[in-house]
């Protein structure tokens, strides 16, 4: 039941497909902009501690780092597959199959349920 994948999980796969190259293009841009601010000296000089062409390279370098785990797309691509197995497995437990994340999408939609008299799916065993 969990290997299918919920209509929700295919839109942020495409959203993902295209924000990853999104973010990485930006966290380079970020970085070679402050290189360039660093290593023309329009930084105060408190902001690096030592002189050198590393340190400016590091220091550079955290801001581009600090743009990718920021706008980190995992949350995006785990998040959706991490909720259906959960709810999945909490449904296991009560006694409620679900046969997949489109079913439990397809759930919110229900205003009714409607049991039978002999509990079949109150107790969710055959009686």
């Amino acid at each position: 039941a969990q290997t299918s994948k919920a209509p929700i999980q295919a839109t942020a796969d495409v959203i993902a497909k295209w924000f990853v190259p999104a973010v990485v293009a930006i966290a380079i841009v970020t970085w070679c902009v402050w290189f360039a601010i660093v290593f023309c000296g329009k930084t105060p000089p408190h902001y690096l501690l030592h002189a050198g062409i590393a340190d400016e390279f590091v220091f550079a370098f955290k801001f581009g780092v600090a743009v990718l785990v920021i706008s980190c797309p995992c949350a995006l691509g785990l998040a959706t597959p991490t909720a259906v197995m959960v709810a999945t497995g909490v449904g296991a437990k009560h006694g409620i199959l679900i046969k997949g994340g489109e079913a439990l999408e397809m759930g919110q939609n229900v205003t009714q349920v409607i049991f039978d008299k002999t509990g079949t799916l109150t107790v969710g065993k055959p009686s």
